[in-house]
């Protein structure tokens, strides 16, 4: 489950106007305590980037928790090199432009977001993409 807090939000907050939602988050806990709760081995994984936002009640029912950092360095360099398209990865550049990518600090769905900001641009401006469109 992607992004759950997007749907597990914490009901301390939820204004009386909005009291459906207390349904909405209710209904999912008690299906994830039936899926937990089947005979046969289940394994629910969930993201999040605001665990804070959990509701208290869904929270309680994590067992483990494992925090993945922002890449960095060498790996964040693998993932850059993974995710360009063929056409970027010819640049002359590419070794020096990896390094400055790879300082950036983004996760792997924003470092997605921002290859497909730049070949956007280019296909707008009816060219190839570059690292540099990501770089500027």
């Amino acid at each position: 489950m992607e992004e759950c807090d997007a749907i597990m939000w914490s009901r301390d907050n939820v204004e009386a106007d909005l009291m459906y939602a207390l349904s909405f988050v209710n209904t999912l806990l008690v299906e994830i305590d039936k899926f937990i709760s089947r005979p046969i081995p289940s394994l629910l994984i969930l993201t999040t980037n605001y665990p804070a936002l959990l509701d208290a009640a869904f929270q309680s029912r994590i067992t483990d928790v494992v925090k993945l950092p922002i890449p960095t360095g060498k790996q964040a360099k693998d993932i850059w090199r993974s995710k360009l398209p063929k056409c970027m990865l010819k640049d002359k550049s590419l070794e020096n432009d990896l390094e400055i990518l790879a300082a950036s600090k983004m996760t792997p769905r924003k470092i997605e977001q921002s290859i497909d900001h730049a070949c956007r641009i280019a296909l707008l401006e009816n060219r190839a993409p570059s690292i540099k469109d990501i770089i500027h």
